[in-house]
């Protein structure tokens, strides 16, 4: 039957984008923050900051995932490639 391996690479290299956007996204949201805790003394400074840091945590995890995903897709798709690699080199025998 065969894997598409080029496809599932792409789908690799496009999780990878997407964590790539995702720890942009934290790095903005960081400067963000840096920027309200410099320049505004309000009693909710506090609030803001500790839930823009909640979303960063989680851009953060969402975007090891996104890479760990990826990492087992391009494993899977070598080892697949290798079975079928190996059944085709015993069907010749």
């Amino acid at each position: 039957m065969g894997i598409d391996a080029a496809n599932a690479s792409a789908r690799a290299r496009e999780l990878q984008r997407y964590a790539n956007q995702l720890r942009s996204a934290k790095a903005d949201l960081y400067r963000y923050k840096s920027m309200l805790n410099n320049s505004w003394q309000g009693t909710e400074t506090e609030y803001y900051v500790r839930a823009i840091s909640d979303v960063e945590t989680r851009l953060n995890r969402a975007s090891s995932e996104l890479e760990a995903i990826g990492r087992v897709i391009v494993s899977t798709v070598q080892q697949i490639e290798e079975e079928e690699s190996a059944e085709s080199t015993a069907e010749e025998v």
